[in-house]
């Protein structure tokens, strides 16, 4: 996932559709890419969700096949 132009210390979360947790990390920067191993993942939808202080600030589905 590559990001651009979002705040420092965002919280990014991969979420499956039963909203069960696979991943977490923290952007510690404004822009750059962040690499998420989804091999093990089943196929699937999934929910990519930033946050910062708590609230949402933008949220996207990922789709493994």
């Amino acid at each position: 996932m590559q990001y651009d132009a979002v705040q420092e210390n965002v919280s990014v979360a991969l979420y499956d559709i039963s909203g069960r947790i696979m991943d977490q990390n923290t952007l510690t920067s404004t822009a750059g890419e962040l690499q998420v191993n989804t091999s093990n993942y089943q196929a699937g939808m999934y929910i990519v969700v930033l946050k910062q202080n708590n609230k949402v600030i933008h949220q996207e589905k990922l789709i493994i096949e």
